[in-house]
């Protein structure tokens, strides 16, 4: 015990100093001999704790250790300070928190909102990346950066809360002056799949969780078990600079996420006072709006960039050459959402982990789940506004009155939802939750709240997915991992219906690209890497995907192309391929690769197929993979135990030195996967390193 005491004064010694400066006093204690580290053969981290804190102090160590930059640029956007280190786009950002008061919010909600169990789990992780910084001085990127606090890690939250939710390409074309529509937000593919035991050829329950991410950046899971003798284990995926899983499995039960499509940010065209300045009118009377300065700074830009901020009773207001324009959304209001994340993580049972839920902090991301117990479950998740039917919320809003100012939320039992259909089975591929299992047990659309902006209209996923499982059949594990993985296009989409009019393109019509049409029309629509037709494709489709923001809307909608149009999209494609290769004939896994260090192989995929994948074009013609697969879980439950297996795309190590850089590349191509367990003993018994953070 008298080393503890040394440590804890030598701790406290270390920490008054920064926590003055932080104007934060941590109220909790880690030890860190008290936090054990496990790395498996993959690099993966069990971490093992005696309390909830000292795993989250793991957790920050553990994932600092293989991505500290990544952790380190959530925390830069969360205190203002990505500017500095990444210039005037990093400052974009930095305005953005000042604009949306986040420092505000979180202190004056801290101690109210949140649980003192989740505030201590909180400064078990800030204590742990604060001792890596101080022991690692030479990788922090701006020395004003640490120490973090809890008040950092949710203004983090709040902060990439909202960009997710489409606020940065709002706020974008605001600025531009050019008003984002509803039917212009971007969409982010994932699939997620829950078969009960009664359509399973085993006997058992299953879940696929299968976010669709970038690969590496900032939105790239990170592979983490974190366990506690208070009751925490969970094995999943983390972002850099979330403190925990944010979509796993535990031993009794597992969920993933999927991005929805629905209004999560409204626009209001303020209505401002002719003469007056920065006055505007609401329910007939003229309001000042208030006024602050945000002093940003900008790497290479030796003084402080002074730009004024607005603030009306719809929020934080953008001042634009074509008006002034308020912005609503719940991801600044609220600040429980990942203790909601840490509470789903510790329910043991449906009844826990659906009371986690009716917290409603988490505004987005469809959840399917399954358990032990052989429950399956969708919710198309999310915080949806009561609004006035009469206005299109879709479109801008009038900001001048009390009746687009919502201020309460449906309650969770509103939200379309599905538990144990009879037919055994739930999913989503970011297709419209109202068609999450078979026709006759999916949600009624007209039982859902009215003006949310669910979008009803399928994907190339959900119609293929359609093809390929029909109700009533039986899977085994093995069939429902090749419909995962499946490269397939469905036969009839809204967007195929313009690829079957490329395909009828006449040779004769147009003679200078008869060779790339007569290639292609021999294709099969499938985007596997021995495919010819897949080249052409992908070439064809890449300015129609750009042209909508390499958004999934191009899948859904019709483009109204015509037929010269689709023709020069072809001219492309054959200029592309004769220009680079030197041939039409280029297999798609020639023009698509999987690369990362030394290592570089060909890939299928493309962004709406089952096996997605994207490609970012490179000088030599080519494609590198970077958004599509990136954590998979394959989770198995039965009465008596849960076992899974888990592949990452690249590696779980973000550090080109590590072995763990890359060293999953050829289990992901093979459609392989690593054994996991949730058992501490096997862990410790196969472990490759085990040591404490100190």
């Amino acid at each position: 015990m008298g080393k503890r005491i040394l440590f804890l004064i030598l701790l406290i010694l270390v920490l008054l100093p920064l926590v003055d400066a932080q104007d934060y006093t941590f109220q909790t204690t880690v030890f860190p001999s008290d936090v054990k580290i496990y790395r498996d053969q993959w690099g993966v981290a069990h971490i093992h704790a005696t309390t909830d804190a000292g795993a989250a102090y793991g957790l920050a160590w553990a994932h600092a250790e293989d991505d500290f930059a990544t952790i380190q640029q959530t925390y830069l956007m969360a205190k203002g300070m990505s500017g500095r280190v990444n210039g005037i786009d990093g400052a974009k950002i930095d305005y953005i928190a000042e604009l949306f008061r986040l420092d505000d919010l979180v202190k004056s909600r801290y101690l109210t909102d949140l649980s003192p169990e989740y505030r201590a789990y909180l400064e078990g992780y800030c204590l742990g990346l604060n001792k890596f910084a101080q022991t690692h001085p030479d990788e922090v990127l701006h020395k004003k950066l640490f120490p973090v606090s809890p008040y950092t890690v949710l203004k983090g939250y709040c902060l990439s809360i909202a960009l997710m939710s489409g606020l940065e390409r709002q706020l974008r074309k605001i600025l531009n002056g050019k008003i984002l529509t509803e039917e212009e937000q971007v969409d982010f593919a994932s699939n997620a799949f829950a078969f009960s035991r009664k359509m399973t050829k085993d006997n058992k329950t299953y879940l696929i969780i299968n976010a669709h991410q970038p690969i590496e950046g900032q939105v790239a899971f990170y592979e983490a078990h974190m366990m506690s003798d208070q009751g925490m284990n969970i094995h999943g995926g983390v972002f850099p600079g979330a403190v925990s899983v944010l979509h796993g499995v535990t031993p009794s039960l597992g969920w993933a996420h999927t991005s929805n499509s629905f209004d999560k940010v409204d626009v209001y065209k303020l209505h401002m006072h002719p003469k007056k300045k920065y006055l505007y009118q609401f329910d007939g009377e003229w309001i000042p709006l208030e006024v602050g300065k945000a002093k940003l700074k900008a790497k290479a830009i030796p003084i402080k960039i002074p730009r004024k901020t607005f603030w009306s009773k719809y929020g934080p207001v953008l001042k634009t050459k074509h008006g002034m324009y308020a912005i609503r959304l719940f991801a600044n209001q609220d600040i429980r959402a990942g203790e909601q994340w840490y509470k789903m993580g510790k329910a043991q049972s449906f009844e826990e982990f659906y009371k986690t839920l009716e917290m409603q902090a988490l505004p987005m991301q469809n959840i399917t789940y399954a358990d032990r117990e052989d429950n399956i479950f969708f919710i198309n998740n999310g915080i949806v506004p009561k609004r006035d039917p009469q206005y299109d919320w879709r479109k801008v809003l009038p900001g001048n009155t009390s009746k687009t100012l919502w201020t309460e939320y449906h309650p969770l039992s509103s939200i379309p939802q599905v538990l144990n259909p009879a037919c055994g089975y739930v999913y989503n591929v970011n297709h419209p939750g109202f068609k999450c299992t078979c026709p006759e047990e999916s949600p009624k659309r007209e039982d859902a709240p009215a003006a949310a902006g669910y979008k009803f209209r399928d994907n190339n996923r959900n119609l293929r997915f359609d093809e390929l499982y029909q109700p009533g059949t039986k899977l085994s594990m093995d069939e429902l991992k090749a419909i995962k993985y499946d490269l397939q296009l469905p036969q009839q989409s809204v967007f195929m219906q313009n690829i079957h009019r490329m395909f009828a393109l006449s040779p004769e019509t147009y003679p200078d690209i008869a060779p790339v049409i007569k290639a292609f029309k021999g294709w099969d629509f499938r985007m596997d890497s021995t495919s010819y037709g897949a080249s052409i494709f992908l070439l064809a489709v890449a300015p129609i995907f750009e042209a909508n923001h390499y958004s999934t809307k191009a899948f859904r909608i019709e483009l109204g192309l015509t037929d010269d149009q689709l023709a020069e999209y072809l001219r492309l494609a054959q200029s592309h391929l004769m220009t680079h290769f030197g041939t039409l004939k280029v297999k798609y896994g020639d023009l698509l690769r999987h690369r990362r260090g030394n290592k570089d192989y060909p890939i299928g995929g493309f962004p709406d197929v089952m096996g997605a994948m994207l490609g970012r074009p490179e000088k030599d013609g080519t494609f590198t993979a970077f958004r599509g697969d990136d954590l998979i879980l394959f989770v198995t439950f039965t009465d008596e135990e849960t076992s899974f297996e888990t592949v990452k795309a690249y590696g779980n190590s973000n550090r080109p030195e590590s072995p763990h850089y890359n060293d999953q590349m050829e289990m992901y191509l093979q459609r392989k996967a690593k054994p996991m367990t949730h058992d501490l003993g096997r862990i410790i018994q196969s472990a490759k390193q085990s040591y404490s953070p100190e």
